[in-house]
């Protein structure tokens, strides 16, 4: 806003009042006055004129500088015809008069018995600042409504970042007209308690905080001051789900069986998962390797990949299998926790091999009774025993598995149940994974 006024010295009117007694060569006093004009620009108003009427003292300080000050007994101008901003709002007047408060802040000082700032003298429901905590976190779009109650010892001005409020009641009496409108600061005074209300609409971050506190400095330095974060609105989490997989698994060398696993959806925040694989009929070490880690989907990935490790052999058995169990996920929940690996085996002409079992066993640490089997039952003995798991598998005249035992580590002796075998013959392997240790022809006769 641009004001311009036209001013007349006046001498001539001082000199008749007062003679030349005011006016030395060092001073000089006068009146001014004349129109004022107010140029408004970007405003729905019209401009309007006045009167200014002042004093003026002119002090010659050197040759070259003077004093010049002024006095304007009457200056108006400005603009007519502004609508003024309302003060009230209906809806919000009605539906929150009497609501329940969401916050509820106490201010307390420590008064005359702080005598250094330094040592914290104010504090906010009995807590002094920290940097390091959150004091709120607000969800966004939440209306909520404060109460602050001065306990302190003088008024305090409280002022909120991030959003202007509406203040609702004050207990010293009405609202004045000025606290109708928007504000983002309300004088407390002592001993008194104030509500407002407001909506956390915008700018939600849960990591970077806003402020409250008092507005006057000193009394931030004491420790009048808070924090809180608007939390931007949850969003479901996808799922995470892994497939089952199978591999031939060659005869000699390694190959990779992958496994597959699938988010629900692309999601805005990175993800992991846990993982590791377990035993099934296969064992780790022998048949597989074991694996484990953890899995990272990027923001807006979907699809990952775990990678076993398949051993090829040429030892006749039957399909194995292992699992890859997925645990402790972040930013996801996990609707298929387990994937099944089943490694083929592609070893042929089984009938030929069988032929072959009964002969150059060379293996006498280890003894198979009795033999023929009468009463449902085979003993194995081992001695010395072995420091890795071993299977011990029977095959039947088609090449068929018909009976498969896991033994453990360090077992010396174990009874094997063959009731569930057809009378017949049977061809008996034992092996570590690697190679064979034994082979004997058993002939079942129950």
């Amino acid at each position: 806003m641009l004001v311009l006024y036209k001013a007349a010295s006046s001498q001539v009117i001082i000199a008749l009042l007062f003679g030349d007694k005011l006016n030395t060569e060092k001073l000089e006093f006068g009146l001014f006055g004349g129109p004022t004009f107010a140029n408004i620009s970007n405003m729905d108003a019209e401009a309007k004129t006045s009167f200014t009427l002042g004093l003026y003292f002119n002090v010659k300080i050197s040759e070259n500088f003077f004093l010049h000050p002024e006095a304007i007994a009457k200056e108006a101008f400005g603009a007519k015809g502004i609508t003024p901003y309302p003060t009230g709002n209906a809806e919000i007047d009605e539906a929150f008069a009497d609501g329940s408060v969401t916050r509820k802040i106490k201010i307390s000082q420590a008064g005359n018995a702080c005598s250094d700032p330094s040592t914290k003298c104010a504090w906010f429901n009995n807590q002094f600042f920290d940097m390091q905590r959150i004091d709120y976190k607000v969800k966004q779009d939440d209306t909520e409504i404060w109460e602050i109650t001065n306990n302190g010892i003088v008024a305090h001005p409280f002022h909120i970042h991030d959003v202007s409020f509406k203040i609702l009641s004050r207990s010293d009496g009405p609202l004045a007209e000025y606290e109708k409108g928007w504000k983002d600061v309300v004088l407390v005074k002592k001993g008194t308690t104030v509500r407002f209300i407001a909506k956390f609409s915008d700018y939600a971050d849960s990591v970077h905080p806003y402020m409250f506190h008092c507005h006057m400095t000193f009394h931030e330095d004491e420790g009048l001051m808070g924090q809180f974060v608007v939390t931007p609105p949850a969003t479901s989490q996808p799922s995470i789900s892994i497939a089952n997989n199978k591999l031939s698994e060659g005869n000699s060398g390694t190959q990779q069986m992958n496994f597959t696993v699938t988010l629900s959806s692309p999601y805005t925040q990175a993800i992991t998962v846990a993982y590791k694989t377990k035993d099934g009929t296969a064992i780790a070490g022998s048949d597989y390797n074991s694996n484990s880690g953890t899995l990272s989907f990027a923001a807006g990935e979907t699809i990952k990949t775990i990678s076993v490790t398949v051993n090829g052999d040429t030892n006749v058995e039957s399909d194995e299998t292992f699992k890859v169990v997925l645990s402790n996920a972040i930013n996801a929940t996990i609707t298929k926790t387990t994937a099944t690996g089943t490694i083929l085996n592609d070893d042929a002409a089984f009938a030929q091999q069988a032929n072959n079992l009964v002969s150059n066993n060379t293996q006498t640490a280890i003894k198979i009774f009795p033999n023929p089997v009468t009463n449902n039952y085979m003993q194995v003995s081992i001695n010395p025993v072995y420091t890795t798991s071993l299977k011990l598998l029977l095959y039947d005249a088609n090449g068929n598995i018909a009976k498969l035992q896991l033994i453990g580590s360090n077992t010396s002796n174990i009874k094997i149940d063959l009731s569930t075998l057809n009378r017949g013959n049977y061809f008996l392997v034992l092996t570590d994974g690697k190679q064979i240790l034994y082979k004997e022809k058993i002939e079942v006769l129950h």
